[in-house]
């Protein structure tokens, strides 16, 4: 623990730094901060749904002044992936700002997709989803605020160039010294994190060149790259020299963030001309590193002539190019993506709450006076009433409880609203989402509910998709069939399980009925309330934006006491 009380002191110095910037000109306090931020989106519905929660945030102080926020979706037609996207962006941002593109340092967020595996998170994005850090000056906190903060430091390490960064993961560091490493101008600068063989295996893994040994281990290295393995077997690790002795375990460094230079980004950009347009899903990770290394480099033109035309072009395009390897000796990556990771990340680990310095409330406001009950859970932008009795792994966000409630452990609720005494099951999801069907002039109210551990994203065979643990055959046929009787893929994320209701209180207790009776009786009881019921697919078309963005204002007025126009 005590690397992660050193871990937590640097990170606090981190966030302190950001804080200052929240409402403020960066340029008028003379401090460093990004040229411009673009955040990356699936498609122009999303996009439009991220400009204005942006817009909210800017309402609320959040974001620094004078500092362009730029959201971008991937064009039309098939899947691109972040490669993909990144390419076209940097074209499409060429368009816009000339050669005055390639003198800034760029933050690109790809935040693009709908969070199946949390879908707490779908409708908002990933990058607007909550964090429970407290600081003081703004409102809430959320990973964008954090991706806006925690990579500053290595602004005074980058020349003019791009900083690539996912949308649901978490980096942590302890560094020093930086100024020692003011070379790192050119080609590609990857971040570096020991990891376990696991980890490993389930991300980059970069095999590094061979240094001097050292008699005192630094805090951050820079060290030379050979080659990238994607998602490695622990074997090959072994075999391609990636496993090194760290601490008295094995271990390798996994990838995370990176950046590359203003070349780089003006070849990339060039590139789109010539391969446009892109029909391929690419990576900027197995698809980018990949291409990178010494090793690898060593033997492009070979590759070249056994690819497709556009990988073929990619790594003629990146051939040449140095990748460094910025190795963060004392630094944790943690991703969010799923909703156990959400629980594990926020609840459970002991170690990301003194490296981040997670609050236990944050942007709350506690209901009905002093009470004589007790609040274990992590409970962020809410309002809750002073008896609840909610279990520690347990998260409550974005939602008005004025009434006791007891929560079961490790249950997350999200945007709900109770006014009346409920036992909430342990080990779900509830999320509630504002509709608005184009023909309809009223909203209404759909909660969706989902176990933790279901298999939310994955399409399956229909004699064996179950939901709660429970199997979904026999209902099956109705669940997945559209109005026009098309027949949706088997997956949990087009079930047509969840009827809507007037109000969001409403349809908690209609959703929560059909938990219970999958809890108590093992069987799916739909209820006969609505002839209509909805799948999580279905919201993401039919969200009412304005009106979740009307209740998040009203929940910030209430948590933070301000006023907001």
């Amino acid at each position: 623990m005590e690397e992660s009380e050193k871990i937590g002191l640097y990170m606090r110095t981190v966030l302190e730094n950001y804080e200052n910037l929240r409402g403020a000109s960066p340029k008028e306090l003379n401090k460093p901060f990004w040229d411009l931020v673009v955040i990356s989106a699936s498609d122009e519905e999303q996009e439009k749904w991220y400009n204005q929660q942006l817009q909210l945030k800017y309402q609320l102080g959040d974001l620094p002044l004078g500092v362009p926020i730029i959201c971008k979706a991937d064009p039309p037609g098939p899947r691109i992936g972040s490669g993909g996207g990144t390419i076209v962006l940097l074209h499409h941002l060429y368009q816009i700002y000339k050669e005055d593109l390639y003198k800034w340092k760029i933050l690109l967020i790809h935040a693009g997709g709908y969070s199946k595996r949390l879908p707490s998170h779908s409708c908002s994005g990933k990058i607007f989803s909550p964090l429970p850090i407290k600081l003081v000056r703004g409102g809430p906190f959320q990973m964008l605020d954090l991706k806006l903060a925690i990579f500053l430091p290595f602004l005074e390490l980058m020349g003019p160039g791009v900083f690539i960064t996912a949308s649901d993961d978490i980096e942590v560091f302890n560094m020093d010294n930086l100024q020692q490493f003011q070379g790192l101008k050119s080609g590609f600068v990857a971040l570096a994190h020991p990891s376990n063989l696991y980890i490993g295996s389930t991300h980059g893994v970069y095999v590094i060149k061979e240094e001097c040994d050292k008699t005192e281990e630094q805090l951050v290295e820079v060290s030379t790259c050979l080659e990238v393995l994607q998602k490695p077997s622990i074997d090959l690790m072994y075999k391609h020299g990636a496993v090194k002795r760290i601490g008295g375990k094995d271990m390798v460094y996994s990838d995370s963030a990176y950046w590359f230079c203003a070349q780089t980004a003006r070849k990339l950009a060039n590139l789109y001309e010539e391969v446009s347009p892109i029909r391929e899903e690419l990576c900027v990770y197995g698809d980018f590193l990949t291409l990178l290394g010494t090793k690898t480099q060593a033997n492009n033109q070979q590759k070249m002539e056994m690819e497709s035309s556009l990988r073929g072009r990619l790594r003629e395009c990146l051939t040449g190019i140095n990748l460094s390897i910025l190795k963060l000796n004392k630094s944790k990556f943690y991703h969010l993506g799923t909703s156990q990771e959400y629980i594990e990340g926020l609840r459970h680990n002991k170690e990301l709450k003194l490296e981040l310095g997670v609050s236990e409330m944050a942007f709350c406001k506690v209901f009905g006076g002093e009470g004589s009950g007790y609040k274990k859970g992590l409970i962020l932008n809410s309002i809750i009433h002073c008896d609840s009795c909610i279990h520690h792994s347990s998260i409550i966000e974005y939602s008005t409880l004025t009434t006791k409630i007891d929560v079961g452990e490790n249950t997350i609720l999200s945007n709900v609203s109770l006014d009346e005494k409920v036992e909430i099951p342990s080990g779900f999801l509830f999320h509630t989402v504002p509709v608005r069907e184009s023909n309809e002039t009223e909203v209404k109210y759909v909660t969706v509910a989902f176990h933790i551990k279901d298999d939310i994203k994955g399409i399956q065979d229909l004699d064996h998709i179950k939901y709660g643990g429970v199997s979904l055959k026999n209902v099956a046929t109705t669940l997945f069939t559209a109005a026009q009787g098309q027949v949706m893929p088997a997956s949990l994320w087009f079930a047509r399980i969840f009827p809507a209701a007037p109000t969001m209180e409403k349809s908690f207790l209609v959703t929560i009925q059909i938990v219970k009776n999958i809890v108590e009786t093992k069987e799916i009881q739909l209820t006969e309330s609505s002839e209509v019921y909805y799948s999580m697919a279905d919201l993401i078309s039919i969200k009412d934006s304005d009106a979740i963005l009307e209740y998040r204002k009203l929940l910030a007025q209430q948590t933070t006491g301000q006023s907001i126009d």
